[in-house]
């Protein structure tokens, strides 16, 4: 007798569980393919910023698909490796806006501790996300200590600075 089927063979309940907590954070952005590259498909959207020069991204890659560039994603349909969020200079003027209002109440509060700490950036782990890494890289030059030893996964998103992976 047979078992059972795997219905989604990508299927992982605690990525699958990140990805949910961000998807909520983040107020369900819908993110615009802008590249592939070296087997690396990469969508972005730009979120909102009162700067004039730079602005704020939200940037998913993922293993290369096959949709062109162009294409429109909601991010809880990108089974995304690394989820950044960063300011750049200049405009990516291809891609759509989306505003969120960030949250502080659980799970979006959890709590971050350091893990790693060098010249160019503080990696933290989350007890509660077992497989997540938090990257926080440094703005200022020669300030191993520019951010501390704990912090939440909110803070940490909202510096713009970050690399979320797996």
């Amino acid at each position: 007798m047979d078992k059972g089927v795997v219905l989604e063979p990508n299927y992982n309940p605690d990525r699958d569980g990140i990805y949910s907590i961000l998807q909520k954070y983040l107020d369900f952005p819908v993110l615009t393919k802008v590249k592939d590259e070296k087997g690396i498909s990469t969508y972005m959207v730009k979120c909102s910023c009162l700067l004039m020069n730079v602005c704020r991204y939200i940037i998913a890659t993922l293993p290369s698909d096959t949709y062109p560039i162009g294409s429109a994603m909601r991010l809880n349909d990108l089974n995304w490796d690394t989820l950044q969020f960063r300011i750049l200079k200049g405009r990516y003027e291809n891609v759509g806006a989306h505003t969120y209002n960030s949250k502080n109440s659980y799970p979006f509060d959890m709590e971050l501790n350091m893990s790693e700490r060098n010249e160019k950036f503080t990696s933290y782990l989350c007890e509660n996300l077992k497989h997540l890494k938090v990257h926080l890289f440094h703005q200022k030059s020669n300030n191993l200590y520019e951010y501390p030893n704990e912090g939440t996964l909110s803070s940490a998103i909202e510096t713009y600075s970050t690399i979320l992976s797996f």
